[in-house]
């Protein structure tokens, strides 16, 4: 796995911001936590992954946001390890 450097983070946020605009999608808060807020921060070098929080409502928002195709911008895909994960809270990994 690629490490997730402050460039990443910046350049996926504007094409996610991008994407968000083309299909009408309302501004989403997100909180970035962990080893990706103190990349983003220049606190760290680089991390292994991006954790976010937000809101229940605006999980699914973002989960559409993610999902949907649009030209040229990137489609993201959902992956499942394991039931345990789930019952712990970690819906997703994308």
């Amino acid at each position: 796995m690629d490490k997730v450097t402050r460039e990443r983070i910046i350049s996926e946020l504007h094409l996610l911001e991008k994407k968000a605009k083309l299909l009408g999608v309302e501004p989403l808060r997100v909180y970035l936590i962990g080893g990706g807020n103190l990349a983003l921060r220049g606190l760290k070098s680089a991390t292994k992954d991006i954790d976010i929080v937000l809101g229940r409502k605006q999980s699914a928002l973002l989960q559409s946001l993610l999902e949907t195709p649009v030209p040229r911008l990137p489609i993201y895909r959902r992956l499942y390890k394991s039931q345990w994960e789930y019952d712990l809270g970690m819906v997703s990994q994308i």
